[in-house]
C-alpha cells in the first residue's frame, strides 16, 4: 500500500498535464511545479496512505506514510491539512533526512497559517537536525534562514531577520536565496528609516572578498533593472498577457490572484494559467 502510493504520488509531480506554482520552497529535487491536472493520481496516493495507516497503526513505515500524506496535502492546497499530517511525521519519524525534509515542511505550514512564532521553532529546528551533513546543509538551511527572515519581519522581529542574513551570508553566499534575503531585510531597514547602504555595509563587514562580490553584483542587477513603470497597460478589445516571475514561496500566486481580483474589478475579464 505504501509503495502503491508513493508510485501514485511520483507519477502526479511527473505528469506533464496542466501546472500551477507550488506554495514554497522544497519540492523533491528536479520539481519546481506540481501537475495541477492529475487530481486523480494525488487522490489515489492519498487513499493508499490512509489505508496503510488503518491497516499498520503501529508500522515503524508509518512516519513515511504520514510524510507523504503531507505532501498529498500541500499539493492539493490544503495546507491545514498538511501541516497535520507533517507534525505527524516529525512525531513518528527517526532522525533521517525524511524527518528533516517534515521539519521544514511542518515549519512552511505554519508559517502560511500564519503561525510565526512555531514556524520559527521548527525552521531552527531544522538548523540543528542538519548541522554536521553536508548535503542536507547545503539543500535545506539556506531556504531555513530565508523562511526565519521573512518569519522574523512578519512578527516584527528586525534583529531576529538580520541575524538570520547575516549567518546565511557567511555559510551559504552563493546560494540563490541569499540575494533575496538581502533585499528582504534591506527593504524593512528602509522602511523603518535606517539606510539600506548602511545595513549594507554592516553585513559586508563580516564577508569575505569573494562574498562581497555577491554582494556587488546583485546591487548592480537592482539598479540595471530598475526604475521600472509599474502601471498596467491593459488594451481595450485585446488580450493582455502578464507573466510574473520570482523565486519559489515568494508570493507569486497569493500576487496573482489578488491582480486577478483588482483587473476584475475594473471591468475586464482574467484568466490564470
Amino acid at each position: 500500500l505504501l509503495t502503491l502510493g508513493e508510485v501514485h504520488l511520483r507519477q502526479h509531480l511527473t505528469d506533464p498535464a496542466g501546472r500551477l506554482p507550488n506554495l514554497a520552497t522544497n519540492l523533491p529535487a528536479g520539481v519546481t511545479n506540481l501537475a495541477a491536472g492529475a487530481t486523480n493520481h494525488l487522490q489515489a496516493a492519498l487513499a493508499h496512505f490512509d489505508r496503510f495507516l488503518s491497516a499498520f497503526t503501529n508500522s515503524p513505515l508509518a512516519g513515511r506514510a504520514h510524510l507523504n500524506r503531507g505532501w498529498c496535502f500541500w499539493l492539493e492546497g490544503n495546507v491545514a491539512a498538511s501541516l497535520g499530517a507533517f507534525q505527524a511525521a516529525v512525531t513518528n519519524l527517526p532522525p533521517s533526512d525524511e524527518r528533516a525534509v517534515a521539519t521544514f515542511k511542518l515549519a512552511d505550514a505554519q508559517f502560511w497559517q500564519r503561525d510565526h512564532s512555531n514556524s520559527l521553532r521548527n525552521y531552527r529546528a531544522l538548523l540543528q537536525q542538519v548541522a554536521g551533513q553536508p548535503r542536507l546543509q547545503r539543500e535545506l538551511a539556506p531556504l531555513a534562514y530565508y523562511q526565519i527572515a521573512r518569519a522574523s519581519l512578519e512578527v516584527g522581529d528586525l534583529a531576529g531577520a538580520s541575524t538570520a542574513l547575516r549567518e546565511v551570508s557567511r555559510d551559504y553566499p552563493h546560494s540563490v536565496v541569499t540575494a533575496p534575503t538581502l533585499l528582504l531585510v534591506g527593504q524593512a531597514h528602509l522602511q523603518v528609516g535606517q539606510p539600506a547602504e548602511a545595513v549594507g555595509e554592516k553585513v559586508l563587514e563580516s564577508l569575505d572578498p569573494a562574498q562581497q562580490l555577491v554582494g556587488v553584483v546583485h546591487r548592480e542587477l537592482v539598479n540595471l533593472m530598475g526604475p521600472v513603470d509599474h502601471s498596467l497597460h491593459l488594451q481595450p478589445g485585446r488580450t493582455t498577457v502578464l507573466m510574473l516571475c520570482g523565486l519559489q514561496g515568494s508570493g507569486k500566486t497569493t500576487t496573482c490572484a489578488k491582480l486577478a481580483k483588482r483587473i476584475h474589478s475594473s471591468g475586464h475579464g482574467v484568466m490564470l494559467v
